[in-house]
């Protein structure tokens, strides 16, 4: 489980995305995330297209395994050590909905709450 790494693929022209970046990078006690703005990608990997990377977070373990949106958000509360108190929290029934909901909502209207440039 703490051997595994992951790259998180995310819009690098959102400030609100940006941010988000930054808080994980802080909770990355053990370095074990490589943060990739989508844009700086030369090939889309395998299975992806760039329209995906516009409307959800991407993560990807290293056996390839995906995590987009809040299944992102839940593979990082289980992954990150300072977070890990929080894993009983998302495993609560209907917390997969609410996740899902409000980070559909925050996503959709990122522009509206942080800035023009998303």
């Amino acid at each position: 489980m703490f051997n595994d790494h992951f790259t998180i693929y995310y819009d690098g022209n959102c400030f609100l995305c940006r941010t988000s970046m930054t808080l994980i990078a802080m909770a990355d006690i053990m370095k074990r995330i490589r943060f990739v703005p989508y844009q700086d990608l030369n090939e889309m990997p395998s299975g992806c297209q760039l329209e995906q990377f516009d409307l959800e977070v991407h993560m990807v373990d290293s056996k390839n395994n995906y995590f987009l949106g809040f299944n992102a958000v839940r593979k990082l509360i289980t992954t990150l050590i300072p977070l890990i108190p929080l894993t009983p929290l998302i495993w609560i029934p209907g917390v997969d909905k609410a996740g899902n909901k409000i980070y559909r909502f925050i996503a959709n209207n990122r522009k509206k709450f942080c800035c023009r440039s998303c």
